[in-house]
């Protein structure tokens, strides 16, 4: 009889022992079968109940921006009364123009194939380029760069992902092209949001500049504030810039000068 109890027990725990070890290694893809209503088996509940939260806070992490997840990581608990803070940091937006005449004449398994084929290309450069996206809005990224030359890392940026999209024949006959605004200045850092759902993110005036810049920018076309250039012309040396001219942009009063990026697209 001794035996049989035994074996009942240490089969269960066995396969619990062997379960966590998979999860210490990084599988989240385990489940140990249970039956019983014992204290094994509600510890076996409790281990798969565990795991299927892991598995879902996982997943949603693809879903939150870089820098919230920095945020998360570097602190034990979210305080949702945090104060917001000014930070000095590189906007970018870009936008892909024609979008929205293909969700009508293509499939959606092929639309959200090449939309997330452009995006995913665009947040690899951002990426590359020690920046962090900040949210994705329909087909529009939105990118944040803090520290040394952040301005001159967006635009890089910029430029990188224009030359990329124009390189890649698939995307660029099936979009139009892209539109990308940049700016640089002190932008409110925080989370917002309702309690149920917070987003640390940014507002200001300088990132609602950028998004008109990005509006107002052509096809395969970067904007920029002309007076960035001139202030910041000691880190974004070696790059080019062409003005534009004066523009009435929402929301501003007065016109702002703005400049464009010039970059060369490489022939094969």
């Amino acid at each position: 009889i001794a035996f049989i109890i035994a074996g009942a027990f240490s089969g269960p725990i066995q396969r619990l022992t062997t379960a966590m070890l998979k999860v210490r290694e990084g599988d989240l893809n385990v489940e140990v079968e249970s039956n019983s209503n014992d204290e094994v088996g509600i510890l076996t509940k409790t281990f798969n109940e565990m795991i299927q939260g892991l598995r879902e806070r996982f997943a949603l992490t693809k879903y939150v921006g870089d820098h919230t997840l920095k945020m998360i990581q570097e602190k034990q608990t979210i305080d949702l009364n945090e104060k917001a803070s000014f930070q000095e940091l590189a906007i970018l937006f870009t936008d892909i123009r024609g979008s929205t005449s293909k969700i009508s004449t293509s499939t959606p398994e092929e639309f959200l194939d090449k939309l997330n084929k452009t995006l995913g290309k665009q947040a690899d450069t951002v990426l590359m380029n020690n920046g962090s996206i900040d949210k994705y809005v329909g087909d529009s990224v939105i990118a944040l760069f803090a520290g040394v030359d952040s301005l001159k890392a967006a635009i890089i940026s910029a430029i990188e992902i224009q030359k990329d999209f124009k390189s890649d024949s698939e995307l660029n006959e099936f979009f139009d092209g892209i539109g990308i605004g940049i700016n640089y200045g002190k932008v409110i850092l925080g989370n917002m949001g309702a309690k149920e759902r917070m987003d640390y993110t940014v507002i200001g005036s300088e990132v609602n500049l950028c998004a008109r810049l990005c509006s107002s920018a052509k096809n395969n076309q970067i904007l920029i504030p002309k007076d960035l250039i001139s202030q910041y012309s000691h880190e974004i040396e070696g790059l080019s810039f062409r003005e534009v001219g004066a523009q009435d942009l929402k929301g501003f009063k007065g016109s702002v000068v703005v400049s464009e990026v010039l970059y060369e697209i490489e022939q094969d």
